[in-house]
């Protein structure tokens, strides 16, 4: 059991462990019997309490550009906001965009 295990809720350590395998947020879904929604979750929290967590997997470097973009003008640009700039952009994905520049200015 690693420190990171001990601060995660057991579920959350169990879907971390499948994606640090590789396996796809669907698969997890799947193999756990959990919505999507759930594992997204999980992905979220464990952003948030994981010092090395692989954001570039989650977040694609064009989507990351452009939410740069757009809160670089509008530090508290709501989704709502994001999402009429960016019709493709999911709640999860500006969330964790969120997280990964609070996370990085730490």
């Amino acid at each position: 059991m690693s420190p990171l295990d001990a601060i995660l809720s057991l579920s959350t350590a169990q879907t971390w462990m499948l994606l640090q395998q590789g396996q796809s947020i669907e698969t997890i879904s799947q193999k756990r019997r959990v919505k999507l929604g759930t594992i997204r979750e999980h992905i979220l929290e464990t952003a948030i309490l994981q010092p090395q967590f692989p954001f570039e997997r989650f977040i694609s470097p064009d989507l990351e550009t452009a939410l740069a973009a757009l809160m670089t003008e509008m530090p508290d640009l709501t989704f709502n906001a994001a999402h009429e700039q960016l019709p493709t952009l999911d709640f999860f994905s500006y969330r964790l965009y969120q997280i990964k520049t609070k996370v990085v200015a730490a």
